[in-house]
């Protein structure tokens, strides 16, 4: 009975193991040398000055500017109301960028993700985050605010956006 049990127990772990090592191999962390990351680490400074400076007019402002130019006078106060809940709901993600800046240790995790991302040339790259600095900021009524976003999309070709959406990408795209 104890060798049965004991080729059972073996067995078992090897299972066991088989799985933490498949496991861990998914998990693998790549070393980023520290001068590719600073190089990257500039360029993602850059982006976030930049965006954080790309707007200079708030959302009262812009409503009072559009109702001037194009709202019908006996309207003025409801279009008032729509422009500026649209401008309030595109340029959120921005604003939050300027109401409280991106922490220093956020901007060396999407450096190290760019530079992942050129090690890996032919791959799609995802990266699933819950801040505000990376992933759009959502609505109940199904909006977003994607300027930065789409700004990382476009200057460094990594796809951020919420856990549950990339997982969803993910699941579509494995068949």
């Amino acid at each position: 009975m104890r060798a049965i049990l004991f080729q059972i127990h073996g067995t078992l772990c090897d299972l066991c193991l088989d799985n933490l090592e498949e496991n861990m191999a998914i998990l693998q962390r790549e070393p980023i040398p520290e001068e590719d990351k600073n190089k990257n680490l500039e360029h993602v400074d850059q982006m976030y000055e930049e965006l954080k400076d790309s707007i200079e007019v708030s959302p009262e402002e812009y409503a009072e500017m559009l109702v001037r130019m194009f709202g019908p006078r006996r309207l003025k106060g409801t279009v008032y109301k729509i422009y500026r809940e649209q401008y309030e709901k595109r340029t959120r993600q921005v604003r939050r960028l300027q109401d409280k800046p991106v922490e220093p240790v956020d901007k060396e995790i999407l450096a190290e993700a760019v530079y992942l991302k050129s090690l890996y040339k032919e791959e799609k790259f995802f990266f699933a985050s819950t801040d505000h600095h990376f992933s759009p900021c959502r609505f109940p009524d199904g909006s977003e605010s994607r300027i930065v976003t789409d700004e990382i999309k476009r200057r460094f070709d990594i796809d951020c956006d919420w856990p549950d959406t990339i997982e969803h990408l993910l699941s579509k795209s494995r068949f």
